[in-house]
Order: structure tokens, then C-alpha cells, then sequence
């Protein structure tokens, strides 16, 4: 699919080194960097271009400004609001680096707060510390230690020198881009594992509570203060039962498949990538192939086991319509403790894939 997207954001307060970053790791001046005035202006900015030959799009975010927390916030959820769990994983941001400078010895609670929500909504986000030729290797290590204390020691603490330098102490060297390089490939795989199985989820329970709206304004309109029609809505409540199981499990069936999909392209890539990018010895049974074992195909598109529950439980005249809307209420619980069984199945598969190509990368 070569229209598959991935898509990777820069995020950060102002002056930490955004821009010069995006520089260093594409080799050009892709984004404008300079001293003094923010240059990078209000939203997200698209920057096209290639890891690996893998096509990418990079997102290049204005920088956080003191006073102006309330507004960067506002078009930070707005811009998550086009990437939820619910769009396509062509839209999603694969991965978040959040960057933070060096020099300035701690993390701010801005930036935790910041982080913290965006794993919180199942995006991985790695952190790059900008700048960091400004510490000694004590000083780095201590302060990466504080930065695992406060988001959690599973988050990845890449230090990076983005700029050559010539100062009265000596040359500067830039370093860590092949670092993050390869942060972005298991961030990559990571936000598989984190996003699929929720959006299939998302996309099932938004089909279940539509018809579950539905049936209950149908009880209301159809069935009366009286009670007419009683036996006949119970039947239409059933057959609607069974037919929205057949259409829930077909949403999350294709819902997976579309997902993974996406994403094969890319593991296509990673395969590659993985084969002569990152020790491994070139093995021609594996490399002389454009596609590898590194992809989602071996993930099965497993057919739900979900069974309709019909309404057969024949309901007095005496308060049918809360006796149908408790079963119709009940129906629903069920079939999303169902959708939940499956999620987690799915999460399981992907995992054990995860496994697979992470290791190949480490």
C-alpha cells in the first residue's frame, strides 16, 4: 500500500532545538532554526521526506511559550482530535518525539504534564534530550534519571547533539541520530501494539452504541405509554440483535485488516531495514527478497465469536417499555464484554509479533 503514511511529530517548548533536530536527522535545512524569536510558527507543519527511503511525514510543532500554555494546548487537542483512535491508522502519529533541552538541567511540569497525556492516549512517545553536549556524562546520567522518575523508567532517554560546533574549548561533534533512527522504527512497532487493538475496539463500541440509541428511541416511539405492539417490537428487537453481532464483527474484521494493512507496507520496510541496518549478518535468503518475515500478515484475522442474544423473554403488558430497555441495556453489556475478550486477543498476537521484529532491532 503505497499510500501508507507514518507519521512522526516533534513536540516541545520553545527553544529547546525542534527545528535544528529535524535538521540533523534529514540533512538538510528542512526546518528553519535560528537564535532568538520562536521561528517556528502557530501548528503542526508538515515536512515530507525519507528515513531509509521509508517516506515520512514529519510534523513540526510551534514551540510551548511562556503565557501561551492555554493556547498551545487548545491546538495540540485539536491536532489529536484529527490523529484519535478512531481515524485511520494512515492518520495516526506513529511516533511523538518530545524533546526536551539539557541545558536546562529539569524537566518542567508543562513538559510532564504534556507527555503524560499523550501516553495516557495511547501514543508512544520517546524522549530526545536536545543539546546535550552542554552536560558531562554524570550530569546526563543523573538527569536522565530524574526524567525516568517522574514519566516511568519504560520511556526511551535518547541524549542528541544536533549542531557542529567550533567553540574556544574545542569541535563539537553532533551525535545521536542513529539512535533516534532506530527509537522510530520500535516506536513504530510499539504504537501497533498500543493503537490497533483500540481502534478496532473504538470502531465496534461506536457501531454498539449507535444501535443501542436507536433500539431504546424505538421503544419509546413504538411501544406507547400503553404497551401496543409489545410482541411484535420483542420480536423486531431480536431480529435487530442478530443483526447488529453480524455487523459488529464484520466492522472489527475489516477494521484490523485495513489497520494492519497500513501498516505492512511499513514493516516491509523495517524488515529491510532490520536486515542490513542493524548488525545482523546479510543473509541472501532473507535479503534478496522485498518482502521479509517482518510484517503483520502473520497476525490472523480471527473471526469474533459473538453470539446475538435475542429477546425472547416474554414481557408482561405491565412495564414493557423498562422491562425492554433493561434487556436492551443488558444486551449491550454483553456483547461489549465480547468486543473486550476479542481486543485483548488481538493485543496478545501483536505483542508476540512486537517481540519479534524488537528483537531483530536491538
Amino acid at each position: 500500500m503505497t499510500n501508507t503514511n507514518y507519521n512522526i511529530a516533534i513536540i516541545g517548548q520553545t527553544g529547546v532545538g525542534k527545528s535544528s533536530l529535524i535538521n540533523y536527522l534529514f540533512g538538510s535545512e528542512v526546518a528553519k532554526s535560528g537564535i532568538g524569536r520562536p521561528v517556528t510558527t502557530n501548528g503542526f507543519h508538515e515536512i515530507n521526506h525519507k528515513i531509509k527511503d521509508m517516506s515520512v511525514k514529519i510534523y513540526d510543532s510551534w514551540g510551548l511559550e511562556v503565557g501561551k500554555e492555554e493556547q498551545w494546548l487548545k491546538e495540540l487537542n485539536t491536532e489529536l482530535k484529527k490523529r484519535g483512535i478512531d481515524k485511520p491508522a494512515s492518520d495516526w502519529f506513529h511516533s511523538i518525539f518530545y524533546c526536551i533541552a539539557a541545558s536546562g538541567g529539569r524537566i518542567q511540569d508543562a513538559d510532564s504534564k504534556i507527555v503524560k497525556k499523550l501516553i495516557d492516549e495511547n501514543y508512544k512517545v520517546s524522549i530526545v534530550l536536545t543539546k546535550a553536549d552542554s552536560l558531562t556524562e554524570e550530569e546526563e546520567a543523573e538527569f536522565i534519571q530524574v526524567i525516568a522518575h517522574e514519566l516511568g523508567n519504560n520511556i526511551a532517554i535518547i541524549p542528541v547533539c544536533s549542531e557542529h560546533k567550533k567553540t574556544r574549548g574545542g569541535e563539537i561533534i553532533p551525535f545521536g541520530k542513529e539512535i533516534v533512527e532506530k527509537q522510530s522504527l520500535i516506536d513504530l512497532v510499539d504504537s501497533l501494539v498500543l493503537r490497533i487493538p483500540q481502534h478496532c475496539k473504538e470502531v465496534m463500541l461506536e457501531k454498539l452504541r449507535t444501535w443501542q440509541a436507536k433500539q431504546h428511541k424505538k421503544i419509546d416511539d413504538d411501544l406507547g405509554f400503553f404497551g401496543f405492539n409489545s410482541s411484535e417490537l420483542q420480536n423486531e428487537l431480536s431480529s435487530s440483535s442478530e443483526k447488529i453481532i453480524k455487523e459488529i464483527n464484520e466492522l472489527g474484521n475489516t477494521s484490523e485488516k485495513n489497520a494492519l494493512q497500513q501498516y505492512n507496507f511499513i514493516a516491509e520496510h523495517i524488515g529491510m531495514q532490520i536486515s542490513t541496518g542493524y548488525g545482523r549478518k546479510k543473509d541472501p535468503k532473507i535479503d534478496d527478497y522485498k518482502e521479509t518475515d517482518f510484517d503483520w500478515k502473520m497476525i490472523p484475522f480471527v473471526p469474533f465469536i459473538l453470539v446475538a442474544l435475542p429477546f425472547i423473554t416474554p414481557f408482561m403488558r405491565k412495564d414493557d417499555a423498562k422491562k425492554m430497555h433493561t434487556a436492551v441495556d443488558t444486551f449491550a453489556m454483553n456483547v461489549k464484554d465480547m468486543i473486550n475478550e476479542k481486543v485483548t486477543n488481538l493485543e496478545i498476537s501483536l505483542k508476540t509479533v512486537k517481540e519479534k521484529i524488537s528483537n531483530e532491532i536491538i
